[in-house]
């Protein structure tokens, strides 16, 4: 476990790296939910919950992916961690400021311009289609719920993915 990158309702986000998830010597960068639910009970629950509905759906492009979760040491010391993919670029709300001077000022050419917007918006709705079609209500559909991820199919701009 690694540098912590976020906080909120649920606790603390920490980037980590995952040893050994493709094959004896692959190091894979996660995210790190955690909630310690000693601390604030409510957290605890809501982490249990988000593991629960996302190890009933199948994996989708434009969705934040389950690794895995540990409840090891949930009895004894009441923490339980969620692993999900990394995003590179964060969420969707700070991506969009930090980026703003390029995306409304760049050129058809340009990598980052207006056009992304579109895109964006059409992944987080196919996201949020796939979540409909399994009946999963979001409930908090947010900028700061969207994280932005390399595409595989365009390395020069990034891909929205559903989160939380």
């Amino acid at each position: 476990m690694g540098v912590k990158i976020g906080s909120g309702n649920f606790g603390t986000v920490n980037k980590g790296i995952l040893l050994g998830l493709y094959d004896s010597s692959s190091k894979t960068t996660v995210a790190i939910k955690s909630a310690n639910g000693l601390g604030c009970p409510t957290e605890l629950n809501d982490l249990m919950a988000e593991i629960k509905i996302m190890s009933c759906i199948n994996p989708h492009p434009n969705l934040v992916s389950l690794i895995g979760s540990c409840s090891s040491e949930l009895k004894r010391d009441g923490n339980l961690w969620l692993l999900i993919e990394f995003c590179e670029h964060g969420d969707l709300q700070n991506y969009l400021k930090k980026n703003e001077g390029r995306i409304l000022s760049g050129k058809e050419t340009d990598p980052i311009n207006s056009r992304n917007l579109l895109k964006w918006l059409f992944e987080i709705a196919k996201g949020m289609q796939y979540l409909e079609e399994n009946k999963i209500m979001h409930g908090d559909l947010a900028a700061r719920n969207i994280l932005m991820a390399d595409d595989p199919s365009d390395s020069n701009t990034p891909m929205a993915k559903v989160a939380d």
